[in-house]
């Protein structure tokens, strides 16, 4: 397993490019061409094609069937069980925090050009591209860090620092 963390993040990463694509596809032409019902429709059948797709490849490569790729987690009781509830509530409030980013950005912006779908689909790729361009690049690292942990607590600072950067220099929009 030890390129997992490249194999997952670039995974993530083309998978969530899919979705900018989705997203540009469904917002700029697909709705005004078909309308939204067909748009749906398509949408759900092209995500069921995929997963039928996914259930029998995996069932054909035998990839879950080798024991000695299976990830076994050996976690010791007591404080480090502590720091894993720790860290996944680190990550839930993060996650939290940049779908907050992504509503304001969207309200923001609906303020100058409007409530529009087509307003809304920039601003959710733009989201989706930093996501999975985080993917491809954290996922490349992520089996060269010797302290992922330290690493997060780095992304976040700086984080809150360009976020406190950003509202200081009143380019918000708010009061």
């Amino acid at each position: 397993m030890r390129w997992l963390g490249k194999d997952v993040g670039g995974l993530y990463g083309i998978n969530t490019f899919g979705a900018v694509f989705g997203c540009i596809l469904a917002g700029f032409f697909l709705i005004k061409s078909v309308g939204i019902k067909a748009t749906i429709f398509i949408a759900s059948f092209i995500n069921f094609s995929i997963g039928i797709a996914a259930y029998f490849l995996s069932e054909r490569s035998g990839l879950f069937e080798k024991e000695e790729d299976s990830v076994v987690l050996n976690q010791k009781e007591g404080a480090r069980d502590k720091i894993y509830y720790l860290i996944l509530i680190a990550y839930s409030l993060s996650g939290f925090v940049a779908l907050a980013y992504e509503v304001v950005w969207m309200r923001l912006f609906s303020l100058i050009f409007h409530t529009t779908v087509y307003t809304f689909s920039i601003i959710l790729a733009i989201y989706l591209c930093g996501i999975a361009l985080g993917g491809l690049l954290f996922g490349r690292l992520a089996d060269k860090i010797k302290d992922p942990l330290f690493l997060f607590g780095i992304v976040e600072v700086v984080i809150v620092f360009g976020s406190y950067l950003h509202y200081s220099s009143g380019l918000l929009f708010l009061p």
